[in-house]
């Protein structure tokens, strides 16, 4: 017995399926394009974080590098002679002070143009605290403060030492100990720990993240496929 087909209700069912599969294929690009963004997201993310916690970790080792020079026991005659010039512009005459009270002007002023030959790092670190913040959380957005609030101590007790009278010994010690990490043997350099404290801290929250950024890059290279050299024919 021979059966008559029906095109047309053959082609309207399999016009159907065609629209079946291409829903499917569009609910599956729909899938991996999801997971491929996603995927994305998340490299660009941690790319992010990586190049972030570069950054913040040379800033603080530099900061750390330029307040240890800004607060250098030995000042050179070049700079005493800037800091005075720098007095006198200012409205300082050399005339008006005995030659103690002027070294003590000079060597206040000195300290406030090395903190000011540095300003592109304080201003960047200033510039970075919110970011560390959201990328690391207060343990590496504290630190940070914790170096800019020394920076501006430093400044404060330039200014401080420069109209200092000595009639308080132990205040005019407070000052020379914010401005001089020079101490006799056996003395602690409170400001300088606290500096070296805040790097450290730096160190160990980031360090290790960008050790494993490193292990996770040559992993990848490994795993990628190696390009076989091209040949040329000679003839």
């Amino acid at each position: 017995m021979m059966y008559s087909v029906d095109w047309s209700a053959t082609g309207t069912m399999l016009q159907g399926i065609g629209t079946i599969i291409g829903a499917v294929a569009v609910i599956i690009a729909a899938v991996v394009g999801n997971n491929t963004f996603n995927s994305w997201r998340q490299q660009q993310l941690f790319q992010r974080r990586m190049d972030l916690a570069d950054r913040i970790l040379t800033l603080a080792v530099r900061a750390k590098e330029e307040i240890q020079f800004i607060r250098a026991p030995i000042k050179f005659s070049s700079e005493l002679d800037e800091a005075g010039t720098t007095l006198e512009a200012n409205g300082f005459e050399k005339s008006k002070f005995d030659q103690a009270k002027w070294r003590q002007l000079e060597n206040a002023q000195t300290t406030l143009i090395r903190v000011n030959r540095f300003q592109s790092t304080w201003t960047e670190l200033q510039s970075i605290k919110h970011s560390a913040y959201v990328y690391f959380g207060k343990k590496v957005s504290d630190p940070i403060e914790t170096i800019l609030h020394q920076v501006h101590l430093i400044r404060i007790d330039a200014d401080a030492y420069a109209e200092d009278n000595g009639s308080d010994r132990e205040f005019t010690k407070k000052l020379l100990n914010t401005l001089s990490r020079g101490r006799p043997k056996g003395q602690i350099d409170e400001l300088g720990n606290k500096i070296d404290q805040a790097v450290l801290q730096i160190e160990w929250e980031l360090q290790s993240l960008l050790r494993d950024a490193a292990r996770v890059t040559q992993k990848a290279f490994a795993k990628a496929p190696a390009k076989k050299p091209k040949t040329s024919l000679r003839a």
